[in-house]
């Protein structure tokens, strides 16, 4: 029951109400060509997971796939004021992806929160050669966050219910 209720949480959110319709199972290619940003860095932040892969006892959580590389560099360089002022934090940082991007940019102190036991140990992997990034297996409801300035990124890594608590907390 948990797992049907699971899915149609994802397929409301994802694709609204004819969400709930048949569709034909879903493909998904795990031999998919990796993103150029990860033959550049020597990392593997490609493809796409869905949500209920992840971790299923969370009915909470999305899908992952990463953000492109152009898009989060563009609204980096619009940030108001230099980087070096900020704590980058990334709540759901799935491979680490924006934490490998924002490693490009002045920030004394980046931070990932994951929930995933299997993303943080792909995202420690890809992130380990950066002594400025700190990854953290947490559910991002439950984080304190650091006393300094920050730029919190999320790429909708959960739906409204655990949001909702973040914001709050």
């Amino acid at each position: 029951m948990r797992r049907l209720y699971r899915k149609l949480l994802h397929a409301v959110d994802n694709h609204g109400l004819r969400g709930i319709l048949p569709q034909p199972a879903p493909v998904f290619n795990e031999s998919e060509e990796p993103h150029p940003f990860d033959l550049v860095h020597n990392s593997d932040t490609s493809g796409h997971i869905p949500g209920e892969l992840l971790t299923p006892a969370n009915l909470h959580n999305t899908a992952y796939y990463a953000i492109s590389p152009s898009a989060l560099t563009a609204a980096l360089e619009l940030l108001p004021e230099p980087s070096h002022n900020f704590t980058f934090l990334d709540l759901g940082c799935g491979k680490g992806r924006a934490l490998l991007i924002a490693a490009h940019f002045d920030f004394p102190q980046i931070l990932g929160v994951e929930l995933s036991p299997d993303l943080c140990r792909i995202a420690e992997s890809n992130t380990r050669s950066n002594p400025l990034i700190e990854i953290r297996r947490q559910d991002a409801a439950t984080l304190t966050f650091p006393h300094s300035p920050l730029v919190v990124f999320l790429y909708h890594p959960f739906l409204a219910p655990v949001l909702l608590r973040v914001l709050t907390s």
